[in-house]
């Protein structure tokens, strides 16, 4: 897969088209659901995966904490596996995953980047750093431009921003999109061993 950026408003209709789906994307957050189901490696399903180019991976972050500025193909550029996860900090099963990726990092020594990303446009970056360090999360967190958000619901459905967390493992070449849920840093680790073993084997 090709992590390469390329605009999709270079004419007219495009632009239209774009901020029509960002109102989409807005109405979709602020009427989202929490998903709280505990989910577990059997949930995971390797062709479950995301197709083509993401554009969407070379944008621009900046970090709600350090104020580094990274993107997802930046981290990628890392050589390790990444994991994703959307959330909002009035969802609570948001923060269950987020204490259980805090685990999960704990347990591997910080071996893989996570990248958590904010996708509630109303949520600031010093919202997000108060939410951090009262509980002591680890990993990366931005608030999320709209033309991520948006280019994350063209390639991987509207769905994942309605229904959050959303965890998203990339490796290599590959995009994993998993159900909406709450994943164990157990399962987290499962997971990633499982798609390593994949890429290395194909």
């Amino acid at each position: 897969m090709n992590f390469s950026h390329r605009c999709k408003t270079s004419s007219p209709f495009a632009f239209l088209l774009f901020f029509s789906i960002i109102l989409l994307v807005c109405s979709a957050i602020v009427n989202g659901d929490e998903i709280s189901d505990v989910k577990g490696t059997d949930d995971f399903d390797s062709n479950n995966s995301l197709s083509g180019d993401l554009p969407w991976s070379d944008i621009t972050l900046t970090d709600a904490i350090s104020g580094e500025e990274y993107s997802l193909s930046s981290l990628l550029d890392q050589g390790k596996p990444v994991v994703m996860h959307t959330f909002a900090i009035w969802c609570s099963a948001c923060s269950s995953q987020l204490k259980e990726t805090t685990l999960f990092q704990e347990e591997t020594g910080g071996m893989y980047p996570v990248l958590n990303v904010d996708i509630d446009p109303n949520e600031k970056d010093e919202d997000i750093e108060s939410h951090v360090n009262k509980n002591n999360y680890s990993g990366y967190f931005a608030t999320a431009p709209a033309e991520f958000s948006v280019g994350l619901a063209q390639d991987a459905g509207v769905d994942v921003l309605m229904k959050i967390p959303q965890t998203f493992i990339f490796s290599g070449n590959n995009a994993y999109k998993l159900p909406a849920g709450v994943y164990p840093a157990k399962a987290l680790n499962e997971i990633i061993a499982s798609v390593t073993e994949e890429g290395s084997s194909s």
